[in-house]
């Protein structure tokens, strides 16, 4: 059985942005979501941000308008779980309070949280803000020892 995982849009980005630091990284975890090994789960908002990456990377000449429509259609066809959030704004507003983060950021890890389950980011600034008290929360360059630990 696969694990869960959440991954952020700072990860996913890189599944096809190969000008982005850790991606070799990220697609190994591309790699076992394909290949069933681990299951991502996302908040809703995850869409988003990864189609504005996305969208920005094409508007400043990093990858062509096809490939980003390309890209795009791609996103919508990966085998993720998507939660809505809405029930837990006051968490989400509290954990962002207490931590320093936006509500975005929060929201990966409320979901996380409420899962029961390990959080892979590639955010430098979010990562440092929690991860103390987070030990659920994984920076992208542990990516391969995490998938070795199966």
């Amino acid at each position: 059985m696969s694990r869960v995982w959440i991954v952020d849009a700072c990860v996913a980005a890189k599944w096809w942005l190969s000008d982005e630091e850790f991606t070799e990284e990220a697609l190994v975890v591309l790699r076992a979501v394909q290949n069933k090994e681990i299951q991502v789960a996302v908040p809703d908002l995850w869409l988003y941000e990864l189609t504005n990456v996305i969208v920005l990377a094409a508007r400043h000449g990093r990858i062509t308008k096809e490939q980003a429509e390309l890209f795009v259609k791609e996103v919508c066809r990966l085998p993720v779980s998507m939660y809505s959030l809405r029930a837990y704004l006051s968490w989400i507003a509290d954990m962002a309070s207490h931590h320093g983060l936006s509500a975005y950021d929060a929201a990966y890890v409320v979901l996380s949280e409420h899962l029961g389950c390990s959080f892979l980011t590639a955010d430098d600034s979010m990562f440092n803000k929690v991860r103390e008290q987070k030990p659920f929360i994984h920076h992208i360059r542990e990516a391969k020892q995490l998938l070795a630990t199966a």
